[in-house]
């Protein structure tokens, strides 16, 4: 049972904020660290940075102030990143529709709507100075000045490795690319921008702004293909798995972290790793989000933290129909009061099918519900617009991860939450020193309550926009307007263990779910996915001591063994499958070699390790079959999520499924017993890199099963790491699934993949001492100067 006092954590249903927890004394020494107490001198034009590389490629980037160690991280991810970053500037610059033309989806911000959404969008954005008024704050909110340094040596960083090769790099997707540019600090802001909150936020609006036309004004084809794609939105955000263990869940009393994202790889938002140092100011080891100078997922001697996706779960907007004024189109009704949409004008540059630059104009229409959009299921009437309110945009994503390197204890993580709430669609968990763990959701959500959710409703999901009540709330203990504030969010303390798998918050503990929470944050009280699950059984047969091995609680090779163990959830089924299975052996339609099947899958060791005979045949089972309510006998119980739903239903489809997945095997020339070495691979040329893990915690995606040819992963385990915060420092282990730069032709390109295939992992090298006993220890020192 957790020591932790009950006025920081809660239990079931009791657990509702009334009032803010302000934690000033914390929140006052991490912004010493951040700019308010700093003493570095300012050094406009110069910087130096000392890059090591070690086993892998894992850059160790070394310098003596904020702006430097900046510079150093810029130039690795030109090196490493380069070519993928270089369409990523052209997305953030709104420069796609005017190299590509206005369809093709080679950068745009979301392919489905092409490049010209794309560029409308973020020069909207760029012309409304949005940036500009954002800079002027320098608190967490806005862009702390130590942050404000790191993207300025970052910036010079990156222009100074382009300026080396003279902007001509080796990858080859670059080939002949006449598009690689240098970078400005307004790109790298846009950037973080993109990937805190437009990829959920905004990204499935893109469309229907696109297509929100008054009626009787013309239409253009981009609006009219736009209103189709809008009512089939991009598939949210699922990815990650996430443990944090307090002092009561390990052996040693000492806090450990468990963090592995389920992301794209070679892209510009890969993560990628990276451990930034100033001596006496700054160490902290982990991974960067696409293009930034700040380490997300990670640690320092005292904390450490990991991150998954709620964008599975969460809403990062409202929508609103607005009641239009007879004949006025673009005017509507708010509690009788007559309003005027304010339009909003914007060109890009696009190119045409012969080449040739031409102008396109769309004007957006705002309102203070948000930003008309239209679809064809919710088109543009003289009687009716809809609107998209969405979380507010920022970059204070940055801020909130710069503070984490500065963090003590959880304490201070939950400070920098409340204080920058810097991502519009994350889960966050940490541990530290002292064995507490925390699980928190900083994410700035339109502070919408159930009841106005309810009250408010004019259609299914559709809020009434002729009430001014029911606009987002506004709380001065938020950092936002107009979003929930911080004592809102669902957040927890432990002494045992936290940990999420993309569900919502409801189950972070067993011992503690976290409900009365607004539904805007996620569903409360259904059932668990296959994951969540697993990490439950992981979890609490291991603090328990029931999983057969020795002792109770984790030791830290013990958690890096039994997290990556390859076990398949649906193995739960196997008992029932078997007796299914010899059922079915009598039957005239059966498989001449279903009684060998049933027998490879009794054989089977459960895993979707490498070499476990079986696994083939039992994932195409189970991709066949799926994991429907329907396929269970025994149905979801709210008390007992752990539990429900179970039981295999032997069904139709349950039988169809399995002579499926064995005229898979046997038409392909797939040995029955086949494990996944072979058939589960990263394809990098002709090569085939065999990599272990399925849809649990060593997730792998990609690619749909092509009979002989197996699966070809294509994103999925990206940095994965753990760490144990001790009295003499962090250990740990990490590994770069998809390897430690996208270049094909960097040394790095495929090393640490091919280790992960061996079932090996780099131990975290933290310490100076650490780093220079590196076997594979490389050291370049970089200099330059700003524009």
């Amino acid at each position: 049972m957790s020591d932790i006092p009950m006025a920081a954590v809660g239990m079931g249903k009791s657990f509702r904020r009334t009032k803010p927890i302000v934690f000033i004394g914390v929140m006052s020494a991490l912004l010493a660290g951040c700019g308010g107490g700093s003493d570095d001198p300012v050094k406009p034009n110069t910087f130096q940075a000392e890059i090591r590389r070690t086993t892998g490629g894992v850059p160790h980037v070394k310098a003596d102030d904020y702006a430097s160690v900046g510079f150093g991280m810029g130039y690795v991810w030109a090196e490493d990143h380069g070519c993928a970053m270089s369409g990523r500037w052209l997305t953030v610059g709104a420069e796609v529709a005017k190299r590509f033309g206005p369809e093709g989806p080679k950068f745009a911000f979301d392919a489905r709507n092409g490049n010209l959404a794309s560029d409308l969008y973020i020069r909207k954005m760029i012309d409304e100075g949005w940036l500009e008024k954002l800079m002027k704050d320098t608190g967490p909110t806005g862009v702390l000045p130590e942050v404000r340094e790191l993207v300025r040596g970052y910036v010079a960083g990156y222009n100074q490795y382009l300026k080396e090769v003279n902007n001509v790099l080796t990858d080859s997707r670059c080939d002949g690319a006449d598009w690689v540019r240098p970078i400005t600090e307004r790109d790298v802001y846009l950037n973080a921008t993109f990937w805190a909150d437009m990829l959920t936020a905004v990204r499935n609006e893109l469309a229907g702004f696109m297509a929100a036309v008054p009626p009787g004004a013309p239409g253009t084809p981009q609006s009219k293909s736009a209103a189709i794609i809008a009512d089939n939105p991009a598939p949210k955000i699922t990815a990650s798995n996430m443990v944090a263990l307090g002092r009561e869940a390990t052996q040693s009393g000492h806090g450990m972290v468990f963090s592995n994202p389920h992301w794209e790889w070679g892209t510009a938002d890969a993560m990628v790793g990276a451990h930034l140092t100033i001596p006496g100011k700054l160490n902290v080891n982990g991974m960067t989000f696409g293009a930034s100078p700040v380490i997300g997922i990670g640690h320092n001697d005292k904390v450490g933290w990991g991150a998954t996706s709620a964008g599975a779960v969460v809403t990062n907007g409202v929508r609103y129909r607005l009641n239009l004024v007879p004949g006025a189109p673009t005017s509507y009704i708010v509690d009788g009061v007559r309003h005027e949409m304010t339009p909003t004008r914007v060109t890009v540059q696009v190119r045409n099918a012969a080449g040739k630059l031409e102008p396109y104009t769309h004007t957006y229409y705002e309102t203070i519900f948000g930003t008309v959009s239209a679809s064809s299921s919710r088109p543009w009437t003289e009687e009716h617009a809809y609107t998209w309110k969405h979380s507010p945009l920022k970059v204070s994503g940055l801020n909130m991860w710069h503070m984490y390197s500065q963090a003590k204890t959880v304490d201070d993580i939950h400070a920098a939450n409340s204080a920058a709430m810097g991502v519009a669609w994350i889960n966050m968990v940490a541990a530290d020193m002292g064995g507490r763990a925390y699980r928190a959701m900083p994410t700035p959500l339109p502070y919408v309550t159930d009841v106005m959710r309810e009250q408010c409703a004019v259609e299914n999901g559709v809020l009434d926009g002729s009430n001014s009540t029911c606009a987002p709330k506004t709380d001065p203990a938020a950092p936002f307007p107009g979003v929930f504030p911080p004592s809102m969010m669902p957040f927890q303390f432990r002494n045992d263990y936290t940990f999420n798998t993309n569900d919502s918050h409801w189950i972070t503990n067993l011992k503690q779910p976290l409900e009365g929470y607004a539904s805007m944050f996620g569903p409360e009280r259904v059932a668990l996915s296959q994951r969540t699950r697993t990490a439950l059984q992981m979890l609490e047969e291991r603090i328990s001591g029931t999983d057969g091995l020795p002792s109770k609680g984790f030791t830290f090779d013990q958690f890096v063994n039994v997290l990556f163990d390859g076990r398949e959830f649906a193995r739960m089924w196997r008992p029932d499958l078997l007796e299914f299975c010899s059922e079915l052996q009598t039957r005239p339609d059966a498989p001449a070699s279903l009684p060998q099947a049933c027998a490879v899958i009794a054989a089977w060791g459960g895993t979707y390790q490498l070499d476990d005979p079986g696994a083939v045949l039992f994932r195409r089972f189970v991709e066949r079959s799926g994991t429907s309510a329907a396929r269970y006998t025994v149905p979801f119980d709210p008390a007992d999520p752990y539990n429900t739903p179970r039981g295999l239903n032997k069904s139709d489809a349950v039988r169809e499924a399995l002579y499926g997945a064995v005229d898979d095997l046997v038409k392909n020339r797939i040995p029955l017993d086949a494990s996944l070495r072979g058939y589960q691979y990263r394809l990098v040329g002709s090569e085939r890199i065999s990599l272990p893990g399925g849809n649990i915690f060593q997730r792998l995606s990609g690619n749909p099963f092509a009979g002989a040819d197996g699966w070809v992963a294509t994103n999925g385990s990206s940095f994965v790491y753990w760490v144990e915060l001790t009295p003499d420092g962090p250990r740990g282990k990490q590994i770069q699934v998809q390897g430690q730069s996208s270049n094909d032709k960097s040394p790095y390109f495929t090393s640490q993949t091919r280790m992960y295939s061996e079932g090996k992992y780099l131990d975290i090298r933290f310490t100076e001492a650490q780093i220079s006993a590196d076997p594979n220890l490389s050291s370049k020192l970089v200099r330059g100067s700003a524009k």
